[in-house]
């Protein structure tokens, strides 16, 4: 489980950080890692 994880994190962040379009100013990879930090806190 752990390596899909790694695996989907690494995917995301190279999505998000590299590739996702200068449009898209609010839901980017800042945003997304922000989002993740809240839902670990609630799990």
């Amino acid at each position: 489980m752990n390596s899909i994880l790694s695996e989907v994190e690494n995917y995301v962040t190279t999505l998000l950080g590299f590739q996702l379009d200068a449009v898209y100013v609010y839901h980017n990879l800042a945003h997304t890692q922000r989002i993740v930090e809240v839902v670990k806190q609630l799990i």
